[in-house]
C-alpha cells in the first residue's frame, strides 16, 4: 500500500487562532465526500447533515480522524 503524504501547512490545513488544525477546502475536496466530522471549511452541499453523516464511508470517517492526529500532533 503506497503512503500518503502528510498535509502540507497553509495548503492542507491551517492553525486557527485557538492553535487548531483545520483542513481547507482545497484538502476536503481531496477526501472525496463528507466525513461527517462537521469540518469547518466543507464544501459539500449538506454540509454535515445527520444524513451526510450517515452516507459517509466509515473508513473516510476514521482516515480523516486520524490524519487530524498527526496533524495535531498527538
Amino acid at each position: 500500500m503506497p503512503r500518503r503524504k502528510r498535509p502540507v501547512l497553509g495548503i492542507d490545513y491551517i492553525i486557527d487562532t485557538d492553535g487548531r488544525a483545520q483542513f481547507t477546502r482545497q484538502y476536503l475536496l481531496k477526501l472525496g465526500a463528507c466525513c461527517g466530522n462537521q469540518c469547518r471549511y466543507c464544501p459539500y452541499e449538506n454540509k454535515c447533515s445527520a444524513d451526510t453523516a450517515a452516507q459517509a464511508p466509515a473508513a473516510a470517517a476514521t482516515t480523516h480522524s486520524a490524519r487530524a492526529q498527526v496533524v495535531s500532533g498527538k
